[in-house]
């Protein structure tokens, strides 16, 4: 002999109703973090794709100024020389500036900066890297004297 209870008639309705619910809101916060962590891993690609590029302007004006050290010339005294160019379809930026032996009319050593700029989509990234070429205007400037500091 069984036993019906009436009030329990229609109880699947609502708890099908809530299972849904909770499913749909699960599959709502994954899509929304896979899609967070896409914008993450975009943007690191970015700024990886901007440190290489600034640090390819960097070693192309390096090795410019060891190949034709007369260009250091043109150089104003105490200013930067820029250059922007494109590598690959992105923009990167070199300033060049001398530094003086004191007292002297001997560059000692050579600072470069240079910013590179990827874009992608919506997003911009920057990054900057610095070299110092040591030397001077007598003996000439090598790889073999070069700082590199890729920190931005």
């Amino acid at each position: 002999m069984s036993v019906r209870i009436d009030h329990e008639q229609g109880m699947i309705l609502p708890m099908v109703i809530f299972i849904m619910l909770i499913l749909s809101v699960l599959g709502t916060a994954l899509l929304t973090q896979s899609d967070f962590s896409s914008r993450v891993v975009t943007i690191g690609d970015s700024k990886m794709q901007a440190h290489y590029v600034a640090e390819s302007g960097a070693k192309a004006v390096a090795q410019y100024l060891i190949n034709y050290p007369d260009k250091l010339a043109t150089i104003p005294d105490g200013s930067s020389s820029n250059w922007t160019e494109l590598v690959a379809g992105h923009n990167f930026k070199v300033a060049v500036t001398r530094n003086f032996i004191p007292g002297t009319e001997v560059i000692s050593s050579i600072t470069i900066t240079s910013t590179g700029e990827v874009s992608s989509g919506s997003t911009v990234s920057n990054s900057t890297v610095h070299t110092m070429l040591y030397g001077n205007t007598d003996t000439g400037f090598s790889w073999e004297n070069a700082v590199w500091d890729g920190n931005d």
